[in-house]
């Protein structure tokens, strides 16, 4: 389309009319009216025109009215919407997936319980590892027959049933008959296995297993006195073949030799004192026995190799001699006197049920 010169009133005007560059189709175009607003008498046919600057097409998200329309020279905001970011939320939500929430507090839960359990294990670590250097401790002093040792971590409970020196000859029994401890340790503790502390840890117990000729298993008990973890209790499975027996025998020779007849007594079963009637004739007994010259056990021989414990463990049997000095007119003469001694176990007590004595000839 070519500029056109029009005619106006007495004075001729020159008025151009130009297609803005920025028309591509689609929309009607703007145009810019050229020349100035000439004499008054064209002031009215002059009215609405400028020389603006061009006037683009403007984007298209408004609607514009089609030409020769009479809607408003106002756009109109098109059906789609952007959100107050600027970001068109055309085909998608603005929401976040519905499970993504609880996957992140699970998620940090997760963190912060394996953080909490992380300081309870180390804790539990730390506590548990005191009980355990006690328990190894007392395992070197049995390797070693350091007997004074071993019984010093011992508490006091279990100190009140069994003074030093019973336990001294107990584990040197153990050496003879079951052979000296080889290796000591605790059974599945690595893996903390079979082992049960408290949240505020005042005992513990675990099991173990001590080699001398053969391996033994048997749970040991601890408790805490006095800031101190001590060895409570310690299954007889675990120490050998079963010496109460050999002890009560050890107690019964010591009470002879210091002729304290009344706790020789009350080392018999029940049916035993009945049988033997009264500690006064149970002296008498021994003097007719021994002859009517004055006597005096100093000492006792156990075998071991004929020491023998019934399978239920409630049964044992020694053979010995007692060293019984005798004095005549003659003089002093030190003799053994063979014996054999039986056992029977009485509410976990070892309680002698029969004593056979054979008088030495010559």
């Amino acid at each position: 389309m070519s500029p056109a010169s029009v005619r106006d009133g007495p004075c001729r005007r020159r008025r151009e009319f130009r297609v803005s560059s920025d028309y591509s189709g689609g929309q009607p175009p703007r145009y810019r009216q050229g020349g100035s607003r000439g004499s008054q008498g064209g002031a009215g046919r002059d009215a609405g025109y400028s020389d603006s600057p061009t006037v683009r097409q403007q984007p298209d998200d408004y609607d514009y009215p089609a030409p020769g329309s009479q809607a408003s020279s106002y756009p109109r905001p098109s059906s789609r919407q952007s959100s107050p970011d600027g970001y068109d939320r055309r085909g998608s939500s603005s929401q976040r997936p519905g499970w993504l929430v609880p996957v992140i507090v699970v998620a940090i839960t997760l963190v912060v319980l394996g953080a909490i359990g992380g300081v309870v294990y180390a804790i539990g670590k730390n506590a548990l590892q005191e009980p355990v250097n006690v328990t190894a401790t007392f395992c070197n002093d049995l390797k070693t027959q350091n007997y004074t040792g071993a019984y010093s971590l011992l508490s006091s409970g279990y100190q009140a049933h069994v003074t030093a020196q019973q336990f001294t000859e107990a584990s040197q029994l153990h050496d003879q008959l079951d052979g000296k401890v080889k290796d000591c340790g605790l059974a599945a503790v690595q893996n903390n296995a079979g082992f049960n502390l408290n949240l505020n840890p005042q005992n513990a117990s675990f099991n173990a297993q001590i080699t001398r000729n053969r391996a033994y298993t048997g749970s040991v008990s601890l408790i805490k006195q006095n800031g101190n973890w001590k060895i409570d209790a310690i299954d007889d499975s675990l120490q050998g073949t079963d010496v109460g027996a050999l002890t009560t025998s050890e107690q019964f020779c010591q009470a002879l030799s210091k002729q304290d007849y009344a706790t020789v007594y009350g080392l018999f079963t029940p049916a035993y004192q009945q049988q033997i009637g009264s500690v006064d004739k149970y002296v008498s007994g021994l003097k007719q026995v021994f002859g009517d010259g004055q006597f005096q056990i100093t000492g006792c021989q156990p075998q071991l190799n004929a020491f023998s414990v019934t399978p239920q463990d409630d049964g044992a049997s020694v053979s010995g001699a007692f060293n019984i000095k005798v004095t005549t007119d003659a003089g002093a003469l030190t003799v053994p006197v063979p014996y054999k001694m039986s056992f029977a176990k009485i509410s976990g007590s070892w309680k002698i049920s029969d004593l056979e004595v054979v008088q030495s000839q010559g």
